[in-house]
């Protein structure tokens, strides 16, 4: 979006005359995911712009039509899913996509996407808690290196929709904010189901993989941290496979 590369419907607000460039058309993707479909593999495809969005949308639902296949099997994903249509917000769930979002371009984009995409635009972006609500499985996540891969920082991107300076005041659009569980369970969960590997990971459970975090605070208490601080938790260790991969060192006076 920041270098008006989004593919949009209509003219840029800010460029008249400029809609952004395609790069697939929904026949490619169609037929791509059909082929994909066929050998067992999955699909992920960059859309920012709603044109770029739809076209995903269309192709998706070409290829899940012509192969017939469980979509909740399928999960196809559409990388970003920044902007949307009114009508395209409602085709994601039915048609079991999966919406890969990342919280820090938000509060990273406020300063820019307005005057990009002007104020109608803008209810179709960056609309995690719209679509949660409609029952997506929305993945955070940060498009590193765009954006710095500390997963505190998103949890509080999606949460305060503020930079970490806290600004804007009130958050930006914060209607679309996800709470402190959804946050969570879209940074954890939500991103094992996308990489069809929920079964061993994305929560604590028994019989799952032992990869896990142990982080000072309860990251759920809002009594313990504030929303405004969830970006200064730090690790004090790291367990993979059962097996302590990092423990913060201990500071002795």
């Amino acid at each position: 979006m920041g270098s008006r590369g989004a593919w949009l419907l209509e003219e840029y607000s800010d460029y008249p005359g400029f809609f952004g460039e395609p790069r697939l058309t929904p026949q490619n993707i169609g037929d791509l995911g059909a082929e994909l479909i066929d050998i067992g593999f999955n699909l992920a495809i960059h859309a920012i712009g709603d044109a770029a969005n739809r076209a995903v949308i269309d192709g998706y639902e070409m290829a899940l039509k012509n192969t017939g296949a469980d979509p909740f099997k399928v999960r196809f994903r559409i990388e970003h899913c920044q902007t949307l249509t009114p009508e395209d917000i409602f085709r994601i769930a039915p048609l079991g996509l999966i919406a890969s979002m990342q919280p820090l371009h938000a509060t990273e984009d406020q300063h820019f996407s307005p005057d990009r995409l002007g104020p109608e635009r803008m209810k179709g972006a960056y609309i995690w808690s719209t679509l949660l609500d409609l029952g997506v499985v929305v993945a955070s996540g940060t498009d590193y290196s765009v954006s710095p891969y500390n997963p505190f920082y998103t949890i509080h991107a999606a949460v305060t929709r503020q930079d970490r300076d806290n600004y804007p005041q009130g958050g930006f659009y914060k209607n679309e904010a996800m709470t402190r569980d959804e946050a969570l369970w879209s940074s954890t969960w939500a991103g094992a189901y996308a990489a069809k590997m929920e079964d061993i990971y994305g929560s604590i459970e028994k019989g799952k993989l032992a990869d896990f975090v142990v982080i000072p605070v309860d990251i759920l208490d809002e009594e313990a941290i504030t929303d405004e601080d969830l970006w200064k938790i730090e690790v004090d260790m790291t367990v993979i496979g059962g097996e302590v991969a990092y423990r913060k060192p201990v500071m002795v006076e």
